[in-house]
């Protein structure tokens, strides 16, 4: 009997370019000159800072959707779940042994555990803030480890409501001592962006 997976879960998740038509572009000029001078600095002034506020870096400056993707996103802890959470009385643990390389020494274990009404085994993810979900195509992928053969189901749908915009269904035969690649591709069926609220979340379960 099936009763837990472990997934490496660098569940990456991100919007293909180009699949949504683009505004006409409109022409743009620059003109750069230096007769003139723009304000004084010091002379001992020197360097660069980048403060990451709000996650402009991750989550803004590339395109991955997924907050703590390979579980090691923590300036306190050398590892960490958060902010993964799991669905339907899923229990998640974190293991280091018999990982998928010295790169990626973390994953999580998933549990059945006491299970709800929904019958759902499985975790989710919430972005940043949400996930920006629009009416184009989204690929991602992920590792299992376990002994299992049925279907995954991934989902971007709402943490607050039932409404769901995107879900496939993924065919997946693993084995106990060795790791699965998945991938997986999306796309929402809307007319419009939706904005981050009531809250996207990528969510994984068997």
């Amino acid at each position: 009997m099936y009763t837990s997976c472990g997934l490496a879960l660098l569940v990456s998740l991100v919007r293909v370019a180009g699949a949504v038509p683009q505004p006409e572009a409109i022409a743009l000029r620059l003109d750069v000159t230096n007769s003139s001078l723009g304000g004084k600095t010091f002379p001992t002034q020197y360097g660069s800072m980048f403060e990451d506020i709000n996650h402009s870096g991750d989550g803004g400056l590339y395109a991955e959707l997924i907050q703590n993707r390979a579980f090691q996103a923590n300036s306190l802890e050398e590892a960490t779940i958060a902010p993964w959470f799991g669905v339907g009385g899923s229990v998640l643990t974190l293991r280091d042994y018999n990982s998928l390389s010295t790169a990626l020494p973390f994953y999580v274990n998933v549990a059945a555990g006491n299970a709800d009404a929904s019958g759902r085994v499985g975790l989710a993810n919430p972005g940043w803030w949400g996930i920006d979900v629009r009416p184009q195509k989204y690929t991602g992928s992920f590792f299992v480890m376990g002994k299992y053969n049925g279907n995954f189901y991934v989902t971007l749908g709402s943490n607050l409501t039932s409404a769901v915009w995107a879900t496939t269904t993924i065919q997946v035969k693993s084995s106990m001592n060795s790791w699965t690649k998945v991938h997986y591709t999306m796309q929402p069926n809307l007319l419009r962006r939706i904005q981050t609220t009531p809250c996207p979340s990528l969510l994984i379960q068997l």
